[in-house]
């Protein structure tokens, strides 16, 4: 992971005044300002509100992420989209869906469930718009896989020996988390920042204190992070989607 410092939060204004670079006959810059009205006209056409809204940014904006949490929710969490987009090449343009956990402000991101990622050439914004629309109507049946999978992870138990084995593949093993997250869930579980997640001693909770971790990742890795993350315990506990 990059460990350029974000600057953390970002006005969707301010964000909006960097510079976009000139085009050229093999590149298509994406404006951040397309991304983002192309993202919420299509969520607005499907109906479906914004709570809220944030953005961060590295390398003066030259690469940046915004997330949007959406009126789909129950009482635990929104359903979320969240965007990664670059001026200088280092990464595509990306989307991709999940879920905000509102007691910590989490983040869920599922890897199959809306994903676009294309180089920055001839129709992109076009591609971007067409297929995030398509994606954006299954937005109620996304939201009742990222609930089930929750339930599921609130009835899997663990001992403090399995949660530290792990912990201790994500780290060694899968190149999923870093040194410092490993510190930060260290200290969740001692003591943890937003109290009770519901399912004391579960995988649910271990889950919860990783991505606290993850709050603060750099927008070239937000979304393959979390995606990396969250496969790792759809597949080591078999859960089912729906």
């Amino acid at each position: 992971m990059s460990n350029i410092k974000l600057i953390t939060p970002i006005s969707r204004r301010d964000l909006l005044r960097v510079a976009v670079p000139k085009g050229t006959a093999s590149y298509s810059p994406v404006p951040h300002k397309k991304v983002i009205e192309l993202t919420l006209e299509q969520l607005d056409k499907a109906g479906l509100k914004v709570l809220s809204e944030a953005y961060h940014m590295a390398r003066n904006g030259n690469q940046a992420r915004g997330s949007y949490e959406i009126g789909i929710k129950d009482k635990e969490m929104h359903l979320k989209l969240a965007w990664h987009n670059s001026y200088d090449k280092t990464m595509p343009v990306r989307w991709a869906m999940g879920a905000h956990i509102i007691v910590c402000e989490n983040g869920m991101v599922v890897g199959d469930l809306g994903i676009f990622k294309r180089r920055h050439t001839g129709t992109v914004l076009e591609d971007y718009a067409e297929t995030i629309k398509e994606h954006i109507l299954q937005a109620g049946s996304m939201f009742d896989t990222l609930k089930n999978e929750r339930e599921q992870m609130k009835n899997i138990d663990i001992d403090s020996r399995t949660r530290a084995e792990l912990i201790g593949r994500m780290f060694l093993e899968d190149k999923i988390l870093t040194s410092t997250q490993l510190g930060i869930i260290r200290d969740e579980i001692e003591n943890p920042s937003y109290g009770d997640y519901g399912a004391p001693g579960t995988i649910w909770e271990l889950y919860n204190h990783g991505t606290v971790g993850m709050k603060q990742d750099h927008p070239t890795s937000y979304i393959d992070h979390h995606i990396k993350y969250h496969n790792f315990f759809r597949k080591e506990f078999k859960l089912e989607t729906v």
